[in-house]
C-alpha cells in the first residue's frame, strides 16, 4: 500500500531547466525554477504530515464527536510532528526570501540589459 510521503515523491517530478553558456553573461534561471519548485512541494509534504498524524492518532479520537475529533485529529498531529512541520514553515519562509531575491536579480539584469542597448543602438 502506497504511503502519502511515496504518492508525492512520485508525483512531483523536477523540472528541467535548458541549461545557459555562462561567457554569454546571460543569467542562468535554474535557481528561479529549482526554488519555484522546492516552494510548490511544501504544501503536499505538509499536507501528507497531517493525513500520518490523522491515521497515527485516529484511534485516540475515536470517541469524539466529528467536529471535536478533527480539531483534536489536527492538534495531536501538529503537537506529534511539531518539529518537522516547523523545519517546513522555516524552508518555505527562506525560500520565499530567495526567490524574491532571484527576482530582483533578473530585473536588475533586465535593467542593465535595456540601458545598454538603448547606449549601443543609433
Amino acid at each position: 500500500m502506497p504511503t502519502a510521503m511515496n504518492a508525492i515523491s512520485t508525483t512531483t517530478k523536477r523540472p528541467t531547466c535548458p541549461s545557459v553558456n555562462a561567457s554569454s553573461n546571460s543569467y542562468s534561471f535554474n535557481p528561479l525554477a529549482d526554488t519555484t519548485w522546492r516552494l510548490d512541494r511544501i504544501p503536499g509534504i505538509e499536507e501528507a504530515l497531517y493525513f500520518k498524524g490523522s491515521n497515527e492518532f485516529a484511534n485516540e479520537v475515536a470517541e469524539l464527536d466529528p467536529h471535536s475529533r478533527s480539531a483534536m485529529l489536527r492538534m495531536q498531529t501538529y503537537l506529534g510532528y511539531e518539529r518537522q512541520l516547523r523545519n517546513l514553515h522555516i524552508q518555505e519562509m527562506r525560500l520565499h526570501r530567495l526567490l524574491q531575491k532571484l527576482i530582483a536579480e533578473i530585473k536588475q539584469l533586465q535593467t542593465e540589459r535595456e540601458q545598454k542597448e538603448r547606449t549601443t543602438s543609433p
